[in-house]
């Protein structure tokens, strides 16, 4: 069983460059099913469907970015695994070749203060990943690292919720 991931990315993410937090959440295997009708910006997309085969018992997933920070949160099955893949949105002219990305580190698993209730609320680990553009740096991206919190993720943030995935816009939050 896999979650087969695709994140579009779209201005100003997009050629300007930020920071993704992937946050992989395993869900039990019964629960992790195709939702008909959310949007699954995947599920079309031919060149996925020709040249990244999945298994029979695979889900492709789709999500599309914008912000410069980003949270990206997605369902695997337990006793499954997952990958993940960026991509320039559909119909963008943003070349291939100059999407570039850098895993710039791995947050364990935690606790945090749910903001909603007051409650210390369990986190699980998260990825953290550098879009390489103009106007966001490694560095900029390793600051953001380390202040986001990825708990209680819709009362935190703006989110949008994908088939089997949720988006939250976090650059506001590094404002206050």
């Amino acid at each position: 069983m896999l979650s087969d991931l695709t994140i579009y990315l779209e201005p100003p993410i997009l050629g300007g460059g930020g920071t993704v937090i992937i946050v992989p959440r395993m869900i039990a295997a019964i629960d992790w099913k195709s939702q008909e009708g959310r949007e699954n910006p995947a599920a079309s997309d031919p060149y996925l469907k020709s040249n990244k085969p999945l298994p029979p018992d695979g889900l492709r997933l789709g999500a599309i970015i914008s912000d410069k920070v980003s949270i990206v949160q997605f369902d695997y099955p337990e006793g499954g695994t997952y990958k993940f893949r960026f991509a320039p949105a559909r119909g963008s002219t943003f070349p291939w070749d100059m999407l570039k990305t850098k895993h710039i580190g791995t947050g364990s698993e935690g606790e945090e203060l749910d903001p909603s209730t007051g409650q210390i609320i369990k986190v699980g680990s998260a990825l953290h990943i550098h879009i390489v553009g103009k106007d966001v740096t490694e560095a900029d991206s390793r600051i953001v690292e380390s202040v986001i919190n990825i708990g209680s993720l819709q009362s935190r943030y703006d989110c949008r919720n994908y088939e089997l995935v949720l988006v939250c816009d976090a650059s506001k939050d590094l404002q206050k």
